[in-house]
């Protein structure tokens, strides 16, 4: 996809990946509008990058209905970035029943109902593009990530069906399943000791690397201008990926 003058949509866009990828798109010439709730954060970023904001809380199930009609009014939305997210640590019976509500609500349901609010002016106008940031905890649950990695699962299994129901559309769908990223998301996950133990274990041994949020976001936008569907990073994780995916993949030769 030319991503000149296109509009694109990035959740949790204030700061850490979200804002990273603002910056990315909107050097690549696109028309870029981010969304966060933090008002005053929000609209420094967006002023940085010379970009426009919506400020929504997506916890909000009622904003997040909305949301989608003021995106279109700004410009017709040609891709939508999932990103906002939380990163709670913690053993399940120990997290608050609101903890854990936000936790699902904006890691797995926010995204599913934003694509399927997108989705039918994406497909009245044969072109668009759902990216998804997931993580490799979709498929390895740390100690500590049990919810959060539950989270993660739906994402990519939603983005994994949506890749195969889209065909022929004219809309497409990028997954991003990432290892550990620098960001503020780490740190509130690493807070938690055994959570830190078993990233710094994997890390020691090169299992893992920590990433950057400006890779991060250069991969997304490659993956847009490519119309690639599937982002590993790191790139030596790929194995556990397709372990993860073989069975679907065979699937969907199938059926």
């Amino acid at each position: 996809m030319d991503l000149h003058n296109r509009h694109v949509v990035v959740t949790g866009g204030s700061r850490g990946i979200g804002y990273a990828m603002g910056a990315a798109f909107a050097a690549a010439g696109a028309r870029v509008t981010l969304v966060a709730r933090t008002d005053t954060e929000l609209v420094a970023a967006a002023q940085r990058i010379e970009a426009g904001y919506l400020i929504a809380d997506l916890l909000d199930l009622p904003a997040v209905d909305t949301l989608v009609g003021k995106l279109e009014a700004i410009a017709p939305v040609d891709i939508l970035v999932n990103n906002a997210g939380l990163g709670t640590p913690g053993l399940l019976e120990e997290m608050s029943g609101d903890g854990l509500r936000d936790l699902y609500v904006l890691n797995a349901l926010v995204p599913a109902e934003l694509a399927r609010l997108t989705l039918p002016a994406m497909k009245a106008r044969g072109q668009g593009r759902l990216v998804f940031l997931s993580s490799l905890s979709a498929q390895v649950a740390l100690p500590g990530l049990t919810a959060y990695s539950a989270t993660k699962a739906a994402v990519s299994q939603l983005a994994e069906g949506l890749h195969r129901d889209l065909k022929g559309t004219g809309v497409g769908v990028t997954t991003a399943e990432l290892g550990p990223v620098d960001t503020g998301l780490y740190g509130d996950a690493t807070a938690y000791q055994p959570c830190a133990d078993a990233f710094n274990r994997m890390l020691k041994v090169g299992m893992l690397t920590l990433l950057t949020a400006d890779a991060v976001a250069e991969a997304v936008v490659l993956a847009c201008r490519k119309d690639r569907s599937r982002i590993v990073l790191p790139r030596r994780a790929q194995a556990q990926v397709v372990a993860s995916h073989l069975p679907q993949w065979v699937a969907n030769r199938l059926v």
